[in-house]
């Protein structure tokens, strides 16, 4: 199953666990939530989002964390949390986005394709743990802004010397994506792999 939220400006964050079912959300995409801060949190990505094949986020221009820290009921804040399956991650036009998630990833073995564009306050990649030998052995490739780039903080050196052969640079100048003027609802989009319907609900036209 897939999640999309797009054009919800009254979002702050992926937080209701009824969403995202028992672990069979693949894939979620937010797009232009103006106001959310974080897309969820360790606890949920621990119970929830062991299947997650898929992150992309766009135009969320107060988004902080990608995963949140945090406590609750059987999720302690210091908890490790890895992400089994994600193979794509995408953040683009992301100005407020400071850290993917400020806790501790397990080494993301899973990842085939990074994209990262318009971060430019983005610290830190964790998906790849602190040790080497580099532990992805499906990357396929990693595209970034050419500064960003460069000021990426790492824990060891040496990751980031192991990833550059998988990483194209681009100028952070260059457009990234186009914004297409006939999306005017705000939506949350529910898609089903089985049968590929899509179950749509229009909430309100925004201005």
């Amino acid at each position: 199953m897939a999640l999309q939220l797009r054009r919800l400006p009254k979002l702050t964050s992926l937080c209701h666990k009824a969403l995202l079912g028992d672990s069979s959300v693949e894939r979620i995409v937010v797009e232009y939530c103006g106001q959310i801060k974080k897309i969820f949190t360790a606890c949920l990505c621990q119970q929830h989002l062991r299947n997650l094949k898929e992150v992309r986020v766009i135009g969320c221009k107060k988004l902080q964390e990608i995963i949140a820290t945090g406590h609750s009921s059987g999720c302690l804040e210091n908890s490790i949390i890895e992400l089994p399956s994600l193979r794509t991650l995408e953040m683009d036009d992301l100005p407020s986005l400071s850290s993917f998630f400020p806790g501790k990833l397990l080494p993301c073995c899973s990842i085939e394709h990074i994209t990262i564009r318009d971060c430019p306050n983005l610290r830190g990649l964790p998906l790849f743990g602190h040790e080497a030998p580099l532990a992805a052995p499906c990357l396929q490739g990693i595209k970034a802004d050419k500064e960003l780039w460069k000021s990426l903080e790492w824990d060891n050196p040496k990751l980031k010397q192991l990833l550059q052969p998988f990483t194209k640079l681009n100028d952070a100048n260059i457009p990234s994506f186009k914004i297409h003027k006939g999306s005017v609802y705000c939506s949350i989009q529910f898609l089903k792999k089985k049968n590929m319907e899509t179950h749509k609900v229009e909430l309100f036209p925004c201005i």
